[in-house]
């Protein structure tokens, strides 16, 4: 006889007791919920921007952006132009600082990270190398408050 598969609950608690970060960036929103709720170590979302900037289900809302901060977690903005906008004439460098900078003034700066990834919902944004000259991609030093769209 099999032994019972664990609960949700307790896969949770698994993974923090052996140090593993608990990835929510494929849960729906009230799977987020409850996660935030049940956690005691940093969560982490590994590829989700900011709601407030682009309405795409995988993006966080800002309340559960300060979450994933009081947990001591990172939210990592990627480069997949359908996170960044609905308007793919837009998507830039410096729709990616606008996420960016959104998350950083939600929850810190501690707590935005970066992710490059590609898959099937398109190729990733491409950015500038820098060439070790030691200047930064376009939008880098950038103040202000994120643009719209």
């Amino acid at each position: 006889m099999s032994s019972p598969r664990p609960t949700r609950i307790e896969a949770l608690r698994e993974m923090e007791r052996l140090g593993i970060l608990f990835d929510i960036s494929h849960l729906r929103a009230s799977g987020v919920a409850h996660v935030l709720e049940l956690a005691t170590r940093p969560l982490i979302a590994t590829h989700s921007c900011a709601r407030a900037l682009r309405d795409h289900h995988r993006n966080l809302t800002d309340a559960q952006i300060r979450g994933v901060a009081a947990t001591g977690g990172v939210v990592c903005v990627n480069f997949v132009p359908d996170f960044l906008t609905d308007d793919q004439a837009k998507v830039s460098v410096d729709r990616v600082v606008d996420h960016i900078e959104h998350i950083v003034a939600v929850a810190g700066i501690d707590h935005v990270g970066l992710l490059r990834i590609t898959g099937r919902r398109g190729p990733p944004l491409r950015l500038p190398r820098t060439g070790g000259s030691g200047r930064h991609a376009p939008g880098h030093g950038r103040t202000g408050p994120p643009r719209p769209g």
